[in-house]
């Protein structure tokens, strides 16, 4: 009995899915509000398929004398409690400052841009400690939103202390 149940579930399961995706019910509305960002306008069509943002994330790593660093680790990562399985901590943008002690990173990530990042600076060879900032989305600039793909910016410099 247990077993029929069980098959007749999935069967049912099965099939609701199936004219769910073939009719194309959409889960979000234009008169849903943003955490962060801009609203998006009644007439906006609501589109299907994968969010993304671009996290355009930039700044300086100078020494406490405010001398530039040269080739120093700067890694970007989303941070936060997900308990969808879309989020993936592993995915991370590594770039390394150039001889100024500058660095860009265009971190992209599957989401609606209501992340948080930790940017994390490290030292590949031993000499500084490294440093770590959190940033909030509401600490970033947006620099375009179409209400489903956004693109932020946001500068953190870093003045690291030799060991």
């Amino acid at each position: 009995m247990k077993k029929l149940k069980t098959k007749w579930r999935m069967w049912v399961n099965s099939i609701l899915t199936s004219i769910l995706g073939m009719v194309g019910i959409s889960s979000c509305s234009p008169q849903q509000v943003p955490l962060y960002g801009p609203e998006i306008p009644e007439n906006d069509i609501c589109l299907y398929g994968v969010p993304y943002a671009v996290y355009e994330v930039m700044g300086d790593v100078t020494d406490r004398k405010s001398e530039p660093l040269d080739s120093m680790q700067v890694v970007v990562k989303n941070v936060g409690d997900y308990g969808h399985l879309d989020y993936d901590p592993t995915v991370t943008d590594t770039v390394y400052t150039n001889a100024q002690g500058k660095y860009l990173s265009n971190y992209e990530l599957t989401a609606f841009g209501d992340d948080m990042l930790r940017v994390i600076v490290h030292d590949p060879k031993g000499v500084y400690q490294s440093d770590s900032v959190d940033v909030a989305p509401n600490e970033m600039e947006w620099i375009a939103d179409d209400g489903w793909n956004s693109k932020l910016k946001v500068e953190v410099d870093f003045q690291l202390k030799k060991k």
